[in-house]
């Protein structure tokens, strides 16, 4: 004989009717769809108007930058010269001559032997 059996925990709970159900479901995906909808607004709308406020507190802010203008004439007449072409002249020096490319080395007298300290 079982005097002491406990019922289980389903049983024990008091039997809620299909309405309860649907009155459970129905609050959890409310919540689930503010919950949806305020990320929504968050990510889409409210960033989006931050960022465009941003951007127009910037381009209110903008502030022009001194030109160094003799380095900027120096720079564009520079690169203007190295623009131009430069005439090859017509008698080139052939570098691999070395008979002309080189001169004869100076002449010097031979040195004496060093000598020996003696002991």
């Amino acid at each position: 004989m079982l005097i002491n059996r406990k019922k289980p925990l389903l049983q024990s709970l008091p039997s809620l009717s299909l309405w309860r159900w649907v009155s459970l479901l129905l609050i959890g995906l409310l919540v689930g769809s503010l919950m949806a909808s305020a990320l929504f607004i968050y990510q889409y709308i409210w960033r989006t108007l931050n960022e465009a406020n941003s951007i127009v507190a910037l381009r209110t802010e903008y502030d022009y930058v001194a030109v160094d203008w003799e380095g900027f004439v120096r720079a564009r007449a520079t690169l203007q010269s190295k623009l131009n072409k430069t005439a090859i002249p017509r008698t080139v020096r052939n570098i691999f001559d070395f008979a002309s490319a080189t001169s004869s080395p100076a002449t010097k007298t031979p040195l004496a032997p060093a000598r020996r300290p003696r002991p």
